[in-house]
């Protein structure tokens, strides 16, 4: 757990084993990294953002004036916007089906022009996978980088552990996530379970570049990437990467309703996971401020800005959303809360 207030870390605390089942034991600490799995959307959604502050974008353009080929089987008339908040229709739940293809950019985004939508534009449908595969060829033919490269230089000097994509050599220091849930759990039509492990230790984040559900990160980092929102865009540094005015809409309510996949309630801005007045992961009560992003079912980033105070909450228990509020909404709180007082 980490927390910054108006920058300054006020909190630092690791307790617990970062290695694999099989490993050696290894101390987890402030600076472990973790796969924080789609805690990630925050930092695609920042760099869709930072394309459109530059006016290489506009988030109201069908996907298809940049990338004409997605306009097939009935997607023309769908926007980045509708990606962002999760509206496209879009979850193709065959790109689940063998996760080890997913190291090949050019299927991924093939497969996903190919396809149908899962349901009608405008439907409230939690895109785990595909919301960063769309966006992240939407950032690749509008900037001509890919999005991890772009973040990086984004982001860089002043964070520099966090990245959408690390060395495969590196994977074995980071934390291990665990499935410890129901085998049968599923997100929408996937066994989520099945392969959970397989992909999430050393595949996704270093083969294989799945930019809304992969990001490898520490805690300090991604605090350090929260803080900078809460500054408007701007580092402490001076740098500024984002105006704050083109940030502004992403971090207010764009939508919201039950998702179809989850079935949970969702307040969403463009990218970001909005808090409410009921139990959230931000906190039991009173978190309708704040923007971040869970990951999995044990990852957690997110700003305050009544409080100026971003948090940084990594477990690697994965069990389901109730056991990721139970967890967490007293942690963040409790952090929320003793900064207020």
């Amino acid at each position: 757990m980490v927390a910054r207030h108006r920058g300054e870390v006020v909190l630092a605390e690791a307790v617990g084993l970062a290695s694999a089942p099989d490993g050696p034991p290894v101390a987890v600490t402030v600076q472990t990294p973790f796969q924080v799995m789609s805690a990630s959307k925050a930092v695609v959604a920042f760099a869709v953002a930072a394309l459109e502050d530059r006016g290489a974008l506009d988030v109201g353009w069908p996907v298809a004036r940049v990338w004409p080929a997605f306009a097939a089987r009935g997607k023309g008339d769908i926007t980045i916007l509708d990606v962002l908040i999760h509206r496209s229709g879009l979850v193709i739940d065959a790109l689940y089906s063998d996760y080890t293809r997913w190291r090949d950019w050019d299927w991924v985004v093939d497969t996903i022009a190919a396809a149908p939508p899962d349901h009608p534009r405008g439907t409230l449908a939690y895109e785990a996978y595909t919301f960063g595969w769309i966006l992240g060829e939407v950032v690749r033919r509008t900037s001509g980088r890919s999005i991890d490269e772009l973040v990086a230089d984004l982001l860089a000097p002043d964070i520099t552990g966090l990245r959408l994509r690390a060395p495969a050599a590196e994977a074995p220091a980071v934390a291990y996530n665990r499935w410890l849930g129901s085998p049968n759990f599923h997100l929408g039509r996937v066994r989520l379970a099945d392969d959970f492990e397989a992909a999430n230790n050393g595949f996704v984040g270093f083969q294989a570049l799945a930019p809304g559900a992969g990001m490898i990160a520490d805690a300090l980092s991604l605090t350090a990437f929260y803080d900078m929102l809460l500054r408007g865009g701007r580092f402490p540094s001076g740098r500024q990467v984002v105006r704050a005015e083109t940030l502004a809409p992403y971090l207010r309510p764009a939508t919201a309703g039950r998702d179809r996949i989850t079935g949970a309630w969702v307040r969403l801005g463009r990218g970001f996971a909005l808090g409410w007045p009921l139990p959230h992961p931000y906190g039991w009560w009173g978190s309708s401020r704040c923007f971040g992003h869970p990951g999995g079912f044990s990852m957690l980033g997110f700003a305050d800005p009544e409080a100026e105070l971003s948090v940084a909450i990594f477990t690697t228990a994965n069990r389901g959303i109730a056991d990721l509020v139970r967890r967490f909404a007293p942690l963040s709180g409790a952090i929320r809360s003793g900064i207020k007082k």
